[in-house]
């Protein structure tokens, strides 16, 4: 049995698994062994009365017969040093030291090299939302986006039914144990998923929710994704919460514009949009995000080209301005022409004067547009160092930075 991952369980049983304090009292430790075995030796330095008292309850048995439910029950488990845990939940605020999941594929790491954007909203939602929601996410999915959500009833069921009518990825990210069958008589639907993508949760598979749990578990479903779109909610609504971590984050922040702008029921949409948040008329406009950087990602061109190249009679002006000519096709230039060259190779950069460092960066980013979090897993650079070198670079002028974390050759 992993005794890493044993030592990590026992992390989380001392603290609590989504408790910030974890990371705040185990700094001056450079392992997770150093931390357990000081721990346990008595050096209790930085810990509260109820923390050494976890320390000195707990041992590795009670995390044996944990992983050995988990290995029956076909639920993985991954720490945070495994290989296949997700990159992006690594450079959130707080970060789980543990997820457990239930997935079809070998590992989470289907989840670092894609697009993943989370749908979130009202629990009560109308028909309309209902419905619009639907379709976004099938034609999110049937795109190559991975939709996740929080497993709720509302906008995230939808999400999740949509991702899989489009038999598409979807990732439900749960507040409470995966085996816990909550919301009552969901078990299938969580298996269902599984088989769709994956269902994943901080919390033990027995766990049922507490009151925080929720709000808790919202770090993690924006962590995991490039943006967050929000569909029905009002100013009171959870989903608000979720999208002030993914601001944080530096997540994009999507919204479908309200359906009456008098009624309370879509004010939080409102106040995004206020914001800045990108108005969503369909998935084209998520799409248009990410569709140029990550076009070896996303089966963009269908749902797309429609609209990139629409005839000059669909413009809101067409037959009212008949004595302004209009540019031919040959010469007209569309906002989205760069779509017809993302692949076009990048500026061949002179390296000489760089450092060891920026270069590893600059070649690696000729190649495709990536996430801070992936730069960093892929040059074997530690964050704070690859924040200074990504900085000198863009200052150099030599890459370039884009919303959500994101970095490309300039």
């Amino acid at each position: 049995m992993n005794e890493k991952l044993l030592m990590w369980l026992w992390l989380n049983k001392v603290f609590g698994e989504a408790n910030p304090r974890k990371w705040d009292a185990t700094t001056r430790f450079d392992t997770i062994e150093e931390c357990y075995y000081t721990l346990k030796d008595g050096d209790y330095y930085g810990l509260v009365e109820k923390e050494i008292e976890n320390v000195k309850r707990f041992d590795l048995s009670s995390c044996e017969r944990l992983v050995e439910y988990c290995d029956k029950n076909n639920i993985k488990i991954y720490c945070c040093e495994s290989e296949g845990f997700p990159s992006r939940l690594r450079e959130i605020y707080n970060p789980p030291a543990v997820i457990f999941a239930k997935h079809s594929s070998k590992s989470l790491d289907f989840l670092d090299d894609n697009v993943v954007v989370s749908i979130v909203g009202a629990r009560q939602i109308d028909d309309y939302y209902s419905n619009v929601t639907t379709v976004i996410s099938k034609e999110l999915a049937s795109s190559g986006v991975i939709v996740a959500s929080g497993f709720a009833v509302g906008v995230d069921t939808c999400a999740h039914r949509g991702a899989i009518a489009a038999r598409g990825k979807t990732v439900a990210v749960l507040g409470s144990g995966i085996n816990y069958d909550y919301p009552g008589g969901t078990m299938g639907f969580k298996d269902e998923i599984a088989a769709n993508g994956a269902v994943i949760s901080e919390y033990p598979p027995l766990k049922p929710p507490k009151p925080g749990d929720f709000k808790a578990r919202n770090r993690l479903l924006s962590g995991i994704s490039m943006g967050v779109l929000v569909t029905q909610a009002s100013s009171r609504s959870g989903s608000l919460n979720t999208v002030s971590n993914a601001v944080s984050q530096g997540r994009d922040i999507f919204c479908v514009p309200p359906a009456d702008i008098f009624n309370d029921k879509y004010s939080g949409v409102i106040d995004l949009l206020r914001d800045g948040a990108i108005a969503v008329f369909s998935a084209k406009d998520v799409l248009f995000e990410y569709c140029e950087n990550y076009s070896h990602r996303l089966d963009y061109a269908r749902n797309l080209m429609d609209f990139s190249l629409r005839s000059e009679d669909s413009s809101v002006f067409s037959g009212t301005q008949k004595e302004t000519k209009k540019p031919t096709k040959k010469t007209q230039k569309n906002k989205y022409d760069n779509l017809n060259n993302i692949t076009e190779k990048p500026a061949e950069h002179d390296l000489s004067g760089l450092s060891e460092n920026q270069v590893r960066i600059v070649k690696l980013l000729r190649e495709n547009t990536l996430l801070t979090d992936e730069i960093s897993r892929k040059t074997q650079i530690g964050v704070d160092v690859l924040f200074s070198e990504l900085t000198e670079l863009e200052i150099m002028g030599i890459i370039k930075a884009l919303p959500g974390n994101r970095f490309s050759i300039n």
